[in-house]
């Protein structure tokens, strides 16, 4: 074998070293979802969740993760698919809705979160887009993020981010379910890998 070959068996695996590295640094969430009834829900939830017009059926969830217990609504409303996630004592974390690559907008936003993903990953199969409302202060209305969502109008009043879940390679030969988190222009915020179990509880 010549040296040329050798220094290119030897660049390949540093390349492959250096990419099973940087998947070994990626935190994983090892997530336990449950059904769980209404009356099991967190009251001060369900008091926000009646605000909230035209919803006939509502799924509820409980959901381990990392030893906190997050409690999650689902449901359908004018053909979106809608959750919102809730703390154990019914304060409201975010309100997220799952959406299509096209609606991650303006174009340059999507292209920012596909080059992430181009540099990062060998390869990907998107799962699935979130479109994640988070309160900026006390006090923000679901169905105001709702209305306003729905009929297009300026969202403003909140934080906006983007989670992508994706099954995908990093470079360590092996696919993993990663949600990947951005922020409303399409910049990287955070990785991590899932461990999800009891996934039949998933509607999206």
């Amino acid at each position: 074998m010549d040296a040329k070959c050798l220094i290119l068996l030897f660049l390949i695996s540093l390349s492959l070293t250096a990419h099973a590295q940087e998947a070994d640094t990626i935190p994983e969430k090892d997530e336990t979802e449950m059904g769980i009834s209404e009356g099991d829900f967190p009251q001060n939830a369900l008091k926000l969740l009646s605000d909230i017009s035209e919803v006939d059926k509502y799924k509820y969830y409980k959901k381990d993760s990392l030893g906190e217990a997050v409690y999650e609504a689902k449901f359908k409303l004018k053909g979106e698919q809608y959750a919102v996630i809730f703390d154990s004592l019914g304060s409201l974390h975010w309100v997220e809705v799952g959406i299509g690559q096209k609606e991650i907008a303006p174009p340059e936003n999507r292209q920012a979160i596909k080059d992430y993903f181009d540099q990062r990953f060998k390869r990907t199969k998107v799962m699935k887009i979130k479109k994640q409302f988070l309160p900026k202060g006390d006090g923000l209305e679901i169905d105001t993020v709702i209305e306003a969502f729905g009929q297009g109008k300026d969202m403003s009043f909140c934080t906006i981010k983007y989670m992508v879940e994706v099954s995908g390679d990093i470079g360590d030969g092996s696919a993993k379910l990663y949600e990947v988190t951005f922020d409303d222009k399409g910049a990287y915020l955070k990785i991590e890998s899932v461990a999800m179990h009891n996934m039949d509880n998933i509607i999206f």
